[in-house]
């Protein structure tokens, strides 16, 4: 009947939840370090890797990536094996403003190279192994073992991270010609 009806379709189907939109991803993560610093972040072969330590991973990276003139709206490329490092590195390019660009290892050198010149990426934080494939095409690399090595970089400066600043580009598989990339804001 329609008393039934109603609350079949709107009295139990009210799931709409509000969000606070001014945190951003990496301001979300730096709270809940310090919240429940112990809490498991990630898990990957190599073991588990706890909020703190991620969030000062994150910190490390975002210290060196300042150091080297990134910024907001800045594009780092991220050419890493699957692992926690992989979130610690992206948390750590969102924290100093700029945006990230991840590539699949498993990507030909071709296409890799060309999602480099057209993101624009002024940087590649990379595994040591995957280095070499990237390495000569006019764009600094730095190890991400390196980053974890570097245990008195610093603290990142502040950076205001506006809503509509970019977050990341992501490219398309391209099977319609030439990939795209896709511009995500925060």
């Amino acid at each position: 009947d329609g008393d039934e009806r109603a609350r079949l379709t709107h009295a139990w189907n009210q799931t709409g939840r509000q969000y606070e939109r001014r945190e951003r991803i990496h301001e979300r993560v730096a709270r809940h370090a310090v919240e429940r610093p112990h809490s498991v972040a990630a898990a990957d072969r190599q073991g588990q890797l706890s909020y703190a330590v991620m969030d000062a991973r994150a910190d490390r990276m975002a210290a060196l990536l300042q150091a080297r003139g990134v910024g907001p709206e800045s594009r780092v490329a991220l050419f890493m094996h699957r692992s926690s490092a992989v979130l610690s590195a992206l948390l750590g390019v969102l924290k100093c403003g700029a945006a990230y660009v991840p590539i699949d290892p498993a990507y030909p050198d071709e296409r890799v190279g060309y999602i480099l010149d057209d993101s624009g990426a002024c940087l590649v934080v990379s595994d040591q192994d995957l280095g070499v494939r990237v390495s000569g095409r006019g764009v600094e690399v730095l190890a991400i073992e390196l980053v974890d090595a570097d245990v008195q970089c610093g603290s990142p400066r502040p950076v205001a991270v506006d809503q509509n600043h970019l977050a990341y580009v992501l490219y398309t598989s391209g099977s319609t010609g030439r990939p795209k990339g896709v511009m995500i804001d925060h």
